[in-house]
């Protein structure tokens, strides 16, 4: 069966405990042509674990330099460096539909000024959120619960979870039905009938595969999807169409 694929889960940088990573996109980009990913988003890894401002300047820089269409730049902000309408507004004119919140900056700003979140709102943006994402990191199962905060205090915010695995399925499961605006990355549920319980629970159309790569084989995720038994509409869906119809 072909199916074109959208990746939802790129990234830049090298972790500290590994020796492989893509440094630039247009390392990313030169793996998807060799596997039929036709569009990706792409965040920085040392955005995410460690200095935000730092990865995201190095995000934006491989864009401007590389200007590669198919590949979507996703910024990451935390506590120590907080968004603000200008720095989104940098990020929309490369194309940007989504950005990443870590865990601990959503739980301390929800409450307070909304104004960035009536900008994503307003400009058709949706909230990423990582889970647990990589050996060392410092974003903890324990914060899927701020998932849930997300996606109540913002309902009308698409709030999609990123690298969830089997040990996130029964509190994902229960967390898509209660609110409609949660989606998933579930690339990972590759242990017996991770992806098939979603699908049979009604949420193929909320449904993403992303592969990690460059730090994680590039197809694994890809034919958890293929070899799951579930039907090749939810396949289509999965890999590539709901994607397509969110982040473009």
């Amino acid at each position: 069966m072909n199916i074109d694929i959208y990746d939802v889960n790129f990234v830049i940088g090298k972790p500290g405990y590994k020796v492989s990573g893509a440094e630039d996109v247009s390392e990313i980009s030169e793996h998807m042509d060799k596997n039929n990913i036709k569009k990706g988003l792409v965040y920085s890894l040392s955005g995410l674990l460690h200095d935000s401002e730092i990865g995201n300047k190095k995000l934006y820089d491989s864009f401007e330099r590389c200007k590669i269409k198919k590949l979507m730049p996703v910024p990451v902000f935390n506590l120590n460096y907080p968004p603000d309408i200008k720095e989104m507004d940098k990020w929309k004119s490369l194309g940007t539909k989504g950005v990443m919140f870590c865990p601990s900056f959503y739980k301390h700003r929800m409450n307070e000024d909304n104004s960035v979140f009536g900008y994503i709102l307003e400009n058709n943006q949706n909230i990423l959120m990582p889970l647990a994402p990589f050996y060392g990191s410092n974003i903890k199962c324990s914060d899927a619960d701020l998932v849930i905060e997300a996606a109540k205090y913002q309902k009308d915010i698409k709030v999609t979870v990123l690298n969830a695995s089997r040990g996130h399925m029964p509190w994902l499961l229960k967390a898509m039905a209660r609110y409609e605006n949660i989606y998933a990355d579930i690339g990972n549920m590759s242990t017996g009938r991770g992806i098939e319980n979603f699908t049979e629970a009604g949420f193929s159309k909320r449904l993403f595969c992303g592969s990690g790569f460059g730090i994680s084989y590039i197809t694994v995720n890809m034919y958890n999807v293929l070899t799951s038994d579930i039907t090749d509409y939810d396949k289509k869906a999965i890999l590539f169409e709901n994607a397509n119809r969110i982040f473009g």
